[in-house]
């Protein structure tokens, strides 16, 4: 038995040694001017006739380079792109140790403008797996946002609020990630990294809607995953830029990035300082009944707030390749940063009883604030090769930690009647501070095996442990209350086991996954001494049929199931004072939401994609507002609302409008049907929504480009909460310098500013505010680039789910080739 094993290793171990690779390079230039063209599509195929069947793809850099490997001479390279004619090399050049360089490649103008190239070559700016759609980011829509938060709002199917909170396909709960790593911190938090990145660090954002077993089941809306600009250039390069912006206070991001790559080592670093300025202009009004039949009208009168947030990022990475099998890794990523003191406009609310002749009381509630915060995300991974089938071991330990500061007055003064000094009854001053400590720990070993051309598997299991140290300090002017004061330890503890079966036949491919969460968590407050625990487990089903109708478009259908658990915020059951007519609460009874989902996707010639989903929501968790009648009091607190219905259909493409311009777009419908409870709200809501967002890249003379978009949003519901339409446009003109290493854009964003409405509703009240916010802003953005780009050699991790592309299911990415 001995000497068979043995035999079997010395045999796979000469099959390796056997196997040749050939590396094949080239630059693509345009036939009339010599300039280098980017952005083609590099394709190896046995058929030159059939792309769908191909053995590699890649496309080209900025400046034409491409490299890609191969382990026959027997093949055809097929290199495409918009507006040229397709041209077709043999492999049979001339070799030198493993290299074919096929040296200037020159393409010529196609008289043909749309077609199979055309359409082809448009799988730069979109891609769909069956998993997820991705949004590749190019230099126009990079330069015409400022920072990646802004970017989001161009995401199919990503719609941000006035007060930036996200949904996706018109649910809430997303999940976000940075190439494959779970960012575990609290929104405002993970907001605050993205408002402080340049979006030209992204080099693609996906969109997975339906994650498979691989994925945690976190996350009702699915999850959003940033991949980081990769580094590929041999040796050394950077990139230097600068963003300057003016709406009525300036805001500014500059950045500097370095890259090294050599045969062993992938190097980089980058870091970035900025500084985000708004103004706010805001009024609202509540009606709150009690006994059906009286009734009370708070009106909060028109008033102006600012923000002033200032940071810096820092981000390092490296990845060492032991052998042609074997690599390890490191990243870290630090975030700091401040909000200032801001002098902002006190807010005047009054109250009158129905029918609303007179007032009864006033109130005046003055404050500012201050926030601090430092982040800080590290991982460390080994990936190791297992086969020449594509076989994988990857094992990595992710940390993440959040450290926030808040420091809040509140001015309140109180009235009898309307606002006259002679009216004062009493004034308070209360000075809160808000210590928060995060950090989250998860190591993750995953196995992918092929059995053949057919069959495959990947097991998994994965341990994230999140502690969460809250301190909630309040002072009566100088005085320690504490009755105001909580002190608050949270923990929770997720440990998880998958396994994913998929099998590739002719036209059809299919998959199947399971995965186990076994939850705790502890809810403990020091100055009560109590803790409350609670764990549970439960399984989450996924399954995926795809099937590829030509070489052209593909269709798939995935049925998935996942968790939304409450944050520590949610079910802390610290009543929180505003003033004496507003509290807060959490609730340590909540229970998480769950989620049924199907999602159909369907891909058209490679450039137009359409996505419908639907979903039930369970025990849906949304903040409402109990009154109390006799003291004009009410307090927000969140609950299990019930469920609903979600149905989302989603286009999204990208298609050339002859050779100098390019027309990109989403668009999503959305229907709701909210069941809540009845303790919530009396009767069943339902609301149909409409977001779209639209590009026009236009490229002008002496090489200007000029990209206008626009983005619409009308009214969305989300069950007890309404959102009026939202929209905005911007302009950008753009020009390369210096062998195209200069970039400078001039833009007008956000025009003409951003305006909606507000309605919440509950048994016993019903909210209206108006919001206006984002004015129009003037900027221009300048960057350099420095270094010879060609592709690098890093043995990637398993970042995310690419178990389609394995399998030969996918339609996109590099034209369905497979991954080395």
């Amino acid at each position: 038995m001995k000497r068979i094993a043995f035999i079997m290793v010395m045999f796979l171990a000469l099959t390796s040694l056997m196997a040749q690779t050939y590396t094949l390079k080239g630059t693509i230039k345009e036939q009339d001017t010599k300039q280098a063209v980017p952005f083609c599509n590099i394709v190896v195929v046995k058929d030159s006739n059939n792309l769908a069947k191909n053995l590699g793809g890649a496309t080209t850099m900025e400046d034409g380079t491409f490299s890609i490997k191969t382990n026959t001479k027997q093949a055809f390279l097929v290199v495409s792109s918009v507006g040229y004619d397709r041209k077709v090399l043999s492999l049979s050049s001339a070799e030198k140790n493993g290299v074919i360089d096929f040296g200037d490649i020159f393409l010529s103008s196609s008289a043909t403008q749309i077609g199979e190239v055309a359409v082809v070559a448009q799988q730069k700016r979109f891609e769909m797996h069956n998993d997820k759609l991705v949004m590749n980011i190019e230099e126009a829509t990079a330069s015409s946002v400022s920072n990646v938060f802004e970017m989001l709002k161009k995401v199919p199917g990503v719609v941000v609020d006035n007060n930036d909170n996200i949904t996706l396909n018109g649910k809430s709960g997303i999940l976000f990630q940075f190439d494959g790593r779970d960012m575990r911190l609290p929104y405002e938090a993970m907001k605050s990294i993205l408002k402080g990145m340049s979006p030209s660090d992204v080099q693609k954002i996906e969109v997975i809607s339906n994650p498979s077993s691989k994925y945690e089941a976190e996350g009702t809306a699915g999850i959003l995953n940033i991949i980081m600009s990769e580094n590929k250039s041999m040796g050394w390069s950077g990139t230097l830029s600068a963003w300057n912006g003016f709406n009525g206070s300036w805001s500014t991001n500059e950045s500097i990035g370095l890259n090294y790559v050599d045969q062993r080592w992938t190097l980089s670093a980058a870091t970035d300082f900025n500084r985000w300025a708004d103004k706010t202009n805001s009024d609202e009004s509540r009606t709150y009944m009690w006994h059906n039949t009286d009734t009370l009208l708070q009106r909060t009168l028109p008033s102006k707030d600012r923000t002033d947030y200032r940071g810096g990022n820092f981000r390092m990475s490296a990845d060492y390749k032991i052998s042609d099998n074997s690599s390890v890794g490191a990243y870290v990523t630090y975030n700091l940063g401040y909000q200032p003191y801001l002098e902002i406009d006190p807010k005047i609310s009054t109250f009158s009883r129905s029918p609303y002749t007179r007032i009864d009381s006033s109130f005046v509630f003055d404050n500012d604030s201050r926030y601090s915060a430092n982040n800080l995300s590290a991982s460390a991974y080994y990936n190791h090769k297992l086969d020449t089938m594509g076989g994988q071991l990857s094992a990595s330990f992710d940390y993440n930690h959040n450290k926030s500061l808040s420091n809040y007055t509140n001015n309140n003064r109180y009235y009898l009647g309307e606002m006259l000094e002679g009216n004062l009854t009493r004034s308070e001053t209360n000075k809160d501070t808000n210590d928060n400590g995060y950090d989250a720990y998860a190591l993750k070993l995953d196995l992918y095996k092929p059995f053949n051309d057919v069959f495959s598997m990947e097991l998994g299991a994965k341990s994230r442990l999140t502690n969460v140290d809250n301190d909630y300090i309040s002072y009566d002017s100088t005085v320690f209350n504490r009755d105001r004061s909580n002190h608050l330890k949270y923990c929770e503890n997720v440990n998880a086991v998958y396994a994913t079966f998929s099998a590739k036949f002719s036209k059809m491919s299919m998959r199947l996954g399971l995965r186990g969460e076994h939850t705790y968590t502890s809810i403990e407050q020091k100055a009560i001494d109590t803790t409350i625990t609670d764990n549970y487990f439960n399984l989450f089903p996924n399954v995926n049929m795809s099937y590829k109708i030509n070489d052209m478009d593909n269709i798939s259908l995935t049925y998935f199931y996942r968790i939304t658990r409450p944050n520590y915020s949610s079910l802390n059951p610290f009543r929180r004072k505003m003033n004496d007519y507003s509290y807060s609460t959490g609730n340590p009874d909540l229970d998480p939401q769950f989620s049924h989902s199907l999602n159909l996707q369907y891909s058209f010639h490679y450039f137009l994609f359409l996505n419908a989903n639907y979903a039930y929501i369970d025990d849906i968790i949304q903040d409402v507002y109990t009154l109390d009648s006799e003291k004009m009091v009410y307090t927000e607190k969140p609950v299990n609302a019930g469920g609903g219905h979600y149905v989302n259909v989603g286009l999204s493409g990208a298609l050339p409008l002859g050779k100098h311009i390019l027309w990109t777009m989403w668009s999503g419908l959305n229907y709701i049907k909210a069941e809540p409870n009845k303790n919530v709200y009396d009767n069943n809501l339902e609301f149909w929504s409409f977001n779209t967002w639209q590009s026009v890249e236009i490229k002008l003379f002496y090489e200007l480009q000029l990209t206008l978009s626009g983005y619409y949003s009308s009214s969305q519901n989300f069950g007890v909460v309404e959102l009026g339409d939202m929209y905005s446009f911007n302009a950008n003109l753009s020009r390369k310098f210096l062998d195209n290493k200069l970039k400078v854009s001039i833009g007008f964003n956000d025009f003409p500013g951003h305006k909606t409405k507000y309605i919440s509703r509950s048994n016993n009240m019903e909210s209206f505010s108006n919001a206006e916010w984002g004015k129009p802003d003037f900027s221009i953005d300048i960057s350099y680039s420095f270094g010879k780009k060609s592709d690098n050699n890093t043995l990637k991790r398993l970042n995310s789910d690419d178990i389609d592309q394995r399998t030969g299911g996918a339609n996109g990415g590099n034209a369905g080739g497979k991954k080395k």
